[in-house]
């Protein structure tokens, strides 16, 4: 009777010890593979050449694969960073085919610029960044 139950204490120690294992396993691997949570595969500037205070337009292209909500942080660049206010972001999950306008401040320097933002979401304890930017366009003085 002794030897029934260690046999079955024993097997049930292993039993617990391999889902330890996988699990310790997973998660290791979890940790190790980056995680894709946004794809900008089209970042096109529609409107090149923009007057200070008014609307810069570009078609982004994009795919959502994990309904997370982030921060977004943009600014527009030149050698310097003009960075504008934070905001969350909840975009579906699915491909998105959209033309975004952002107001140009009337206190931008009249240059050469990218508009870059930064996407951080938080996905299980885990911090993934997601980078767009836009190609140069041109901000020239209002007349």
């Amino acid at each position: 009777m002794e030897t029934l139950k260690s046999k079955i204490i024993d097997r049930l120690i292993l039993v617990i010890l391999v889902i330890l294992l996988i699990t310790m396993v997973a998660y290791i691997i979890f940790l190790i593979v980056p995680i894709n949570v946004v794809d900008f595969k089209e970042v096109k500037v529609q409107t090149p050449i923009i007057q200070q205070g008014e609307d810069l337009r570009f078609h982004l292209i994009s795919e959502k694969y994990v309904g997370v909500v982030g921060i977004k942080e943009c600014s527009f660049r030149d050698e310097l960073i003009h960075p504008l206010s934070s905001q969350l972001t909840n975009v579906g999950i699915g491909k998105h085919d959209d033309i975004i306008q952002i107001d140009v401040p009337k206190s931008l320097p009249a240059d050469n610029y990218i508009y870059f933002c930064k996407f951080t979401y938080k996905i299980f304890g885990r911090i993934v960044i997601e980078e767009m930017e836009t190609d140069a366009f041109q901000v020239v003085e209002k007349q």
